[in-house]
């Protein structure tokens, strides 16, 4: 069996790759979630705009280095995380992360991390469970107000 390819065909393939990675990168630089995909041994294969906002470097200074130089090892399978982290700005920023691997065609296998940053979110439960917890006591202090002005009206009707 012989495969023929031409040049034109070579091209076009090649130019619909291009575009499909264009694409691919031009949707991920919108989201709002931090993205970054690592090799097996754990080298940076790519990072979106959200990643480089919130580590303060551009993908250019990551590219190939190893996440241990970076941050933290991904690991080696799935697992979803809530993970409390000091940006370069120095405050500390909460973030639910998903770890996953997948299959990468021809380059193996890749571990991809999706990144949101929940910060508000837990700021927002803990000004909750504070505000019940206020309202538990008030609500204990107005039940005592009631039973003493019914006892206290209990006594005036005697």
């Amino acid at each position: 069996m012989q495969f023929r390819i031409t040049v034109r065909e070579l091209a076009e393939t090649q130019s619909a790759l291009q575009a499909s990675e264009e694409r691919f990168a031009a949707f991920m630089d919108q989201s709002p979630a931090v993205a970054f995909m690592q090799d097996t041994v754990g080298h940076v294969l790519y990072v979106n705009h959200s990643a480089e906002r919130l580590w303060g470097v551009t993908a250019t200074e990551v590219l190939g280095k190893t996440g241990l130089e970076l941050w933290s090892d991904p690991g080696s399978g799935n697992s979803t995380c809530i993970e409390d982290v000091i940006v370069p700005d120095g405050g500390t920023r909460s973030f639910l992360s998903h770890r996953f691997p997948f299959d990468n065609g021809t380059k193996g296998r890749v571990y991809g991390t999706m990144t949101i940053d929940i910060t508000e979110q837990k700021q927002l439960e803990r000004d909750l469970r504070e505000m019940n917890v206020a309202l538990v006591e008030q609500t204990r202090i107005a039940q005592q107000a009631n039973r003493l002005k019914s006892e206290f009206l209990a006594n005036m009707s005697h």
